[in-house]
Order: structure tokens, then C-alpha cells, then sequence
């Protein structure tokens, strides 16, 4: 079942094998520096720079994948897409940064109640 960005189960899953040591540290890292993800992208539109725009959604596109969050990473792949066409028109505009923005606020959260739950189950 999935509830919010983040597909929980599928999450839990992969990394039930891998080791929830493992998925904590993920979660610290990007909770410390996911931030950037998001100050990237604004200041790559802000600057109309279009190639780094691309890598940077590209890279987010990457982190989202890493804890199934599908509708970051269709957020992401629109702004990239939109980059790749050097594209000057409105499509990459405030309403899909704002899209980003709540979106990344309500996927921090989900990361650390994760974070919370993952620290009960391992005592």
C-alpha cells in the first residue's frame, strides 16, 4: 500500500535483505543535504541555465528512484525534459516549483517518520 510519495513496502522490502542500517544512512544523508537538490534546480531556472537544470533533475530523478517515489520522479523528469530543450517557455513554471517544493517538504517528513520507525524495529 502506498499512502504518501514514498512507496513504504516496496522501500522496507529491498532493504529488509540489504540491511536497515543501510537505508538509515541513505535517509541521514539526504536529509542533511537534500536541501540542495531543490536550491539547485531554483537557481539553474533563475540563471536560465539549462544544462546544469538538466543534471541537476536528473540527479534528483536518481535519489527519488532510491526510495520509490514516484511522483517526485515524474516532477523531476518534467523539469529535466523541459531542460533538454533549453526550453524558454513557461512549462517549467512556478506552479510545478511549487509542486516541488510542498512535495519535497512532504517527502522530508516521510523520510523521518521512516527514520523513526526503522529506529523502533531495530530496539
Amino acid at each position: 500500500m502506498k499512502a504518501g510519495l514514498i512507496d513504504k513496502k516496496k522501500l522496507l522490502s529491498v532493504y529488509q535483505d540489504i540491511g536497515f542500517d543501510v537505508l538509515l544512512d541513505i535517509i541521514d544523508d539526504f536529509l542533511d543535504c537534500g536541501h540542495s537538490y531543490l536550491e539547485n534546480v531554483v537557481k539553474c531556472l533563475s540563471e536560465r541555465d539549462y544544462q546544469n537544470l538538466r543534471i541537476h533533475a536528473h540527479s534528483m530523478k536518481g535519489v527519488f528512484a532510491a526510495f520509490y517515489a514516484d511522483e517526485m520522479i515524474r516532477i523531476a523528469n518534467i523539469i529535466e525534459q523541459e531542460a533538454k530543450c533549453n526550453n524558454d517557455s513557461n512549462v517549467i513554471d512556478d506552479e510545478i516549483i511549487g509542486d516541488l517544493t510542498e512535495k519535497t517538504l512532504q517527502f522530508n517528513k516521510e523520510l523521518k517518520d521512516i527514520k523513526l520507525e526503522l529506529r523502533e524495529i531495530d530496539g
